[in-house]
């Protein structure tokens, strides 16, 4: 009968360490397998804010560049042709230096706007690379 206690006593200190050895290995082995998750994890993350980072300079620059730009020259067209339907008709005109003064005026709305119109068209070209391709619909973010 003593020799019952003392193999229960065996049996379980060799069960303790065979357990902690056990688990000491899985985890090991579960940490650098989560040490590699990570990792992977970590770097698909990068990839995503460089790609949405990229994204986000590409609007930056399409909106500083061509579209800001764009937007001042044709309101700057829209005064002029405002200013330009103001003008009043030739009809109207009491004498010919009116009629003169009139055509003068009209002249120069028409070639303001017409400067207006070539430059906003040669930045159109420049920068045609920032449009955004009409298969791509832009999201906001």
């Amino acid at each position: 009968m003593s020799e019952w206690p003392q193999t229960l006593l065996n049996n379980f200190i060799t069960g303790a360490v065979m357990a902690a050895i056990v688990s000491a290995v899985l985890g090991v082995l579960f940490a650098r397998q989560r040490g590699r998750i990570e990792e992977k994890v970590r770097l698909e993350f990068a990839q995503l804010r460089a790609i949405d980072e990229a994204r986000q300079g590409w609007k930056i620059r399409a909106i500083s560049e061509l579209f800001a730009p764009i937007v001042a020259h044709l309101d700057r067209s829209f005064s002029f042709f405002q200013r330009y339907l103001g003008v009043p008709r030739f009809e109207q005109a009491k004498s010919d230096r009116e009629v003169q003064k009139l055509r003068d005026e009209q002249l120069f709305l028409e070639a303001m706007m017409k400067g207006i119109h070539e430059t906003a068209r040669n930045l159109l070209l420049e920068k045609f690379f920032l449009v955004p391709l009409i298969s791509e619909p832009m999201r906001a973010n």
